[in-house]
């Protein structure tokens, strides 16, 4: 949990939800997620790009992802979060397959594990914005 240190810190006078981050499963290659993918075939899935110094993915937790009206649309789909920390081979191979150029990317696959290339978001989304584009997948 690379983010840890930010739960509970709700300095900023606002509330934050009971459940405070969400349950990702953390990947770093394409078999990794492949595998998941396959485990997951019929299911609604997001792929989540991230990696730790990137401070609009932090964005994402803290503001997008931390909304529980976020966590409880979210709750319909299987979470997966692509950690690119670390740059390695497999994590560049992982972002090109995806055409990913860098974290964040938010990658949603349908019930037959194909993407949905229309509904992908590069960077932040205010967490309005990102209700009414899971609305529409």
């Amino acid at each position: 949990q690379p983010l840890g240190f930010l739960k509970g810190s709700a300095s900023s006078g606002v509330a934050l939800s009971q459940k405070s981050e969400l349950d990702f499963v953390v990947v770093n290659s394409i078999a990794e997620l492949d595998a998941l993918l396959e485990k997951n075939k019929g299911k609604k899935i997001m792929l989540d790009f991230s990696a730790e110094w990137c401070v609009a993915c932090k964005e994402l937790e803290e503001i997008t992802f931390a909304d529980a009206r976020v966590q409880a649309k979210l709750d319909e789909y299987i979470l997966i979060r692509a950690d690119v920390t670390a740059n390695s081979a497999d994590e560049k191979a992982l972002m090109k397959k995806y055409g990913v150029f860098g974290p964040p990317a938010l990658i949603f696959f349908d019930e037959n594990i194909e993407v949905k290339s229309a509904k992908t978001i590069i960077g932040f989304i205010e967490p309005e914005k990102f209700l009414t584009h899971l609305e529409n997948i």
